[in-house]
C-alpha cells in the first residue's frame, strides 16, 4: 500500500512537470513565431526614410494578425526591434528614433529647403 502511494504521488509530481514543460515550451514557440513573423513585416513594409521606418502597434497587429499584447511583448524582447523613446507604442528596425528629413543633406540643400 505504501509503494502504491509514493508511485502515485511521484507519477502526478512527474505528469506536473511534463505538463509545466509543455506549456513553457508553447509560450516560448509562440513568442518566437510571433518575433519571426513581425521582424520580416517590418522588414518588407518599412524603409529607413524620414516617417516610414517606424510603426505602431496596431497597424502592426492588423497586418500580421497577431494580438496587440503579443506584438508589444514580441517587439519588446526581440534585440533587433526598436521602440520610439518617445512613443512607446511606435516599432522599428531600423532605428530608435525617426530618421530627420534634413538628415544625410548638405548645408545647401537644407537651406534650399527652408527657403519659401
Amino acid at each position: 500500500m505504501r509503494n502504491t502511494i509514493i508511485a502515485s504521488v511521484s507519477t502526478a509530481i512527474i505528469i506536473f512537470i511534463i505538463i509545466g514543460f509543455m506549456k513553457w515550451f508553447k509560450i516560448k514557440g509562440q513568442l518566437w513565431l510571433d518575433q519571426r513573423k513581425i521582424y520580416k513585416w517590418l522588414e518588407e513594409n518599412t524603409k529607413d526614410e524620414p516617417n516610414e521606418c517606424h510603426v505602431n502597434t496596431m497597424e502592426i497587429a492588423k497586418k500580421t494578425g497577431i494580438s496587440e499584447d503579443r506584438v508589444k511583448r514580441a517587439c519588446v524582447l526581440h534585440k533587433k526591434i526598436f521602440c520610439f523613446s518617445k512613443n512607446e507604442n511606435e516599432w522599428s528596425i531600423w532605428r530608435e528614433e525617426p530618421k530627420s528629413a534634413y538628415e544625410g543633406l548638405s548645408v545647401e540643400e537644407i537651406k534650399k529647403n527652408m527657403a519659401f
